[in-house]
């Protein structure tokens, strides 16, 4: 969308030189109003005044400054009144299409099952994502895959902000969810209001400082022979990461991991079954995640599935654990967990509350075949799913957090997890693509710029 800028004192006939106020041998002002839209564009919104100052320059609000050096933004600063702690930031990085970003204070660091449409197998989450938890439809649990791989029945591709190409990962990018052909569902509500078809999708926002600061990415293009050798070729960063004897070794300890993604000779494979320190790996497609081994966690592979094969592709989307285990290392690597809890009742009763506690969209189990993916509040808890019981973890008689799985279970959980209380979470301001702004109303501003 866009921005109506109003220019103090302009009108038709009238010189853009004509509204810039001196201020020195070189410098000037533009006074005037900003008003923003209901959809906040990616990336920041463009300058465009909606006029052409009358000496043909343009109509980028950069135009009615003056600088002989295209490489430099003719403007020096914008200073814009915005109300409720929103604030506005110039961006000079590309000169003659500057633009304003806007930093939103209030996203919540945790979103639980947010509702959306994908009746044409797309959506688009409300915030910035760091780490996807679980995605659900009110019937069925969906696996994770890196962006950019299509996805079959029973995935979705998530595309918070990593590169295809590189690995590198954006900050501000509204994150876009892909299923398989005909495989999402329309959002419809029923009597009150109340749910009655859709997704929902529980996540970890990027205003959780600690969570974005530490998201990383990790390909691994086979080559046949990187069992034993170095790291195979055209891998992402870390640059540490290297692979031997079915074990890929990501070089830094981590305390989630958002997806798994095995391109299995153009066959796109997911974890069945996520296994915890504790277990072993023996079926086809499973995998074991050791989260912290002495500074380098560990993803442990079948030998018979043979992940190394030449043409076969490794992605995983993780949180890495920043520096020690002690205060030093911040909030995420002092709450981090990563424990058996045992389960006689059909529950998974965690020692206190978890902010992050999925590893690709399921809880890992000690056992083959027993981790849990979890699924909606809404759906009926089945074989090898779990579920919360409530918008916020449902609290058993001890006041812990509750987590529900079918009769009978009776399984080893060995889940990875933040615990704490969510305003202990360091947080941040962040750009929110698609958020409305037009509310604020016309704002007044003013610019500071060169002049001739």
């Amino acid at each position: 969308m866009a921005l109506t800028i109003n220019i103090d004192g302009y009108s038709n006939g009238i010189r853009g030189q004509d509204v810039v106020t001196r201020l020195g041998r070189n410098i000037g002002q533009i006074t005037g109003t900003i008003t923003f839209d209901s959809d906040y564009a990616e990336g920041g919104e463009p300058l465009t005044t909606g006029i052409t100052d009358d000496d043909g320059k343009g109509t980028n609000l950069a135009d009615f400054f003056h600088t002989r050096n295209s490489t430099v933004s003719s403007i020096l600063e914008i200073d814009l009144k915005m109300e409720n702690g929103y604030t506005a930031v110039l961006d000079t990085s590309t000169p003659g299409s500057e633009t304003l970003r806007v930093y939103n204070p209030h996203v919540p660091p945790i979103v639980h099952e947010e509702a959306f449409d994908a009746a044409d197998d797309t959506a688009n989450l409300k915030y910035p994502a760091a780490h996807i938890e679980y995605v659900a439809s009110e019937a069925n649990p969906f696996a994770p895959i890196f962006s950019g791989v299509t996805p079959t029945s029973g995935m979705y591709a998530a595309d918070i902000g990593y590169s295809t190409t590189t690995g590198v990962h954006t900050q501000g990018t509204r994150p876009v969810l892909t299923f398989a052909s005909g495989e999402g569902i329309a959002l419809t509500y029923g009597a009150g209001g109340a749910f009655a078809t859709g997704m929902v999708c529980s996540y970890v926002t990027q205003a959780w400082k600690d969570v974005v600061d530490n998201m990383e990415s990790c390909k691994l293009d086979m080559d046949g022979s990187g069992v034993t050798a170095a790291t195979p070729a055209n891998h992402w960063n870390p640059s540490t990461a290297t692979w031997a004897s079915d074990t890929l070794d990501l070089g830094v300890d981590i305390i989630a991991v958002t997806s798994h993604t095995w391109n299995n000779g153009g066959t796109i494979s997911v974890p069945i079954t996520v296994i915890g320190g504790a277990g072993t790996v023996t079926a086809a497609t499973d995998i074991k995640i050791d989260f912290i081994k002495a500074g380098s966690a560990e993803i442990l592979y079948l030998a018979a599935d043979a992940t190394e094969t030449d043409g076969d592709t490794i992605y995983v989307q993780y949180i890495k654990r920043p520096a020690t285990l002690s205060t030093a290392g911040g909030f995420l690597a002092e709450r981090f967990r990563n424990a058996n809890i045992s389960d006689s009742t059909d529950n998974c009763i965690w020692t206190a509350n978890p902010l992050m506690y999925a590893t690709c969209g399921q809880i890992p189990s000690s056992a083959t075949a027993k981790a849990h993916d979890i699924t909606s509040m809404f759906d009926t808890v089945a074989s090898l799913k779990a579920n919360w019981q409530s918008e916020t973890e449902k609290p058993n008689s001890s006041g812990t957090a509750n987590m529900v799985s079918e009769a009978g279970t009776d399984t080893a959980w060995d889940p990875a997890w933040i615990e704490g209380a969510i305003n202990e979470i360091e947080t941040q301001a962040i750009e929110v693509p698609g958020h409305d702004y037009s509310g604020l109303g016309a704002m007044r501003f003013k610019a500071v710029g060169y002049i001739r």
